[in-house]
């Protein structure tokens, strides 16, 4: 912003200057460009502020669909920061898409890179309790029989609270990632009671995966819940409950 000086006053606008007056006094300053939808869809100069919303819109349409699976699996009806971290990782999966123009890069080509994986596979779906908190085993997925292997589970030693029982449940989510259809299979609960020796193995099958040539994700939950009368209750807490992505199969 400028101030004009002299005997002569202006006011409007040529070229990108603008001339007006406040408090008696004259000024200019460069002309405001308003930008509105069809500026941001059609001209050049917006071209970057084009490619970051679309591959914006993609991590976010992607975030929600895990999102909503993931308060399936944990029966919650909210998650705190959660879809907002997720719409974060996502975003920057798909900048991890080395093959494609910057917007028109994708989820599933970031998946497929190394740091892609990377990130996914060290992501916190849960900040408050990591699934080590509650137990200790050699954990895997076999796909050929659909279900999550625990060995040598071992429950997590001084919790101090009321749990008697850990509930168990593996999920497999199933995703194309590009129409973002999905379909979720599930384990039946097990219940295991809490005490101090190893059990040889643990196995959650899940029932038969629909459309199995799409991407699949890989979802362990753990639960401390209490026995009251033969009735199991789930216990309060954001520490109380633990989610994994055991693993992950992308399909390009």
């Amino acid at each position: 912003m400028a101030r004009v000086k002299g005997p002569v006053s202006f006011s409007g606008s040529t070229g990108n200057i603008t001339f007006y007056s406040s408090n008696g006094k004259n000024y200019a300053r460069e002309k405001t460009i308003t930008v509105d939808k069809e500026m941001i869809m059609k001209s050049p100069t917006m071209r970057v502020v084009r490619q970051n919303n679309s591959e914006f819109g993609s991590a976010s349409l992607t975030a929600k669909s895990i999102y909503n699976a993931i308060k399936l699996i944990s029966q919650k009806k909210s998650m705190g920061r959660l879809y907002a971290d997720l719409t974060g990782l996502f975003t920057c999966i798909i900048k991890q898409d080395g093959i494609s123009e910057p917007g028109e890069r994708t989820i599933s080509r970031g998946l497929s890179t190394p740091m892609g994986n990377y990130l996914l596979k060290n992501f916190k779906l849960n900040k408050n309790c990591d699934l080590d908190r509650l137990l200790t085993a050699d954990t895997s997925f076999d796909a050929d029989k659909n279900s999550i292997i625990l060995k040598d589970f071992r429950f997590y030693p001084n919790r101090r609270n009321q749990a008697t029982h850990l509930s168990l449940r593996a999920a497999i989510l199933s995703i194309d990632l590009d129409s973002l259809k999905a379909s979720l299979s599930y384990s039946k609960i097990t219940r295991l009671l809490k005490s101090s020796q190893t059990i040889d193995k643990v196995v959650l099958k899940c029932k038969p995966v629909k459309n199995p040539g799409r991407s699949h994700f890989i979802f362990l939950h753990c639960s401390e819940i209490m026995e009251l009368e033969g009735l199991f209750y789930s216990l309060n807490g954001k520490d109380s409950y633990a989610l994994k992505l055991i693993d992950s199969v992308i399909e390009i």
